[in-house]
């Protein structure tokens, strides 16, 4: 939903506590690659304005860092379209848990940011949602 393109096996990271001897995956990481942080406002107010720009950044690119035959996994096409019916029960787990309102309320409390920068990232959050996860979890239905 993020559109990360540097999510690969080796990026992850753990909390460990040492006195339960317990570790588990943290539940972020290394999140510098997501949601197009090279584009510039101007370019913001560009795609917020043309659905065609939007689009191409949910079916287009970013692609996973990850490969399958030698090439970078689209993560559109990917769940659009896999027979792995154990990813999209899973996808169908975690998807269900999204909260937009939630998610939209983390943004607009963000003080450094603008207000163009911040209808981008719920625009882009939203609408990679609707059509890559919403989409993706029909098949299950």
């Amino acid at each position: 939903m993020l559109g990360n393109f540097d999510r690969h096996n080796g990026n992850w990271g753990f909390l460990v506590n040492e006195k339960k001897g317990l570790i588990k995956l943290a539940p972020v990481y290394d999140c510098g690659s997501c949601l197009y942080p090279q584009l510039d406002e101007k370019k913001m107010a560009y795609v917020l304005s043309n659905p065609e720009e939007i689009n191409e950044r949910i079916y287009v690119f970013p692609n996973s860092a990850l490969k399958e035959n030698d090439k970078k996994i689209n993560y559109a096409q990917f769940l659009l379209t896999t027979k792995h019916t154990e990813c999209l029960h899973a996808l169908k787990r975690i998807g269900a848990r999204i909260d937009l309102v939630k998610i939209n309320g983390i943004i607009d409390e963000m003080p450094y940011i603008s207000q163009l920068h911040k209808e981008f990232l719920k625009t882009m959050i939203r609408q990679r949602k609707e059509k890559i996860i919403d989409k993706a979890m029909e098949r299950l239905s």
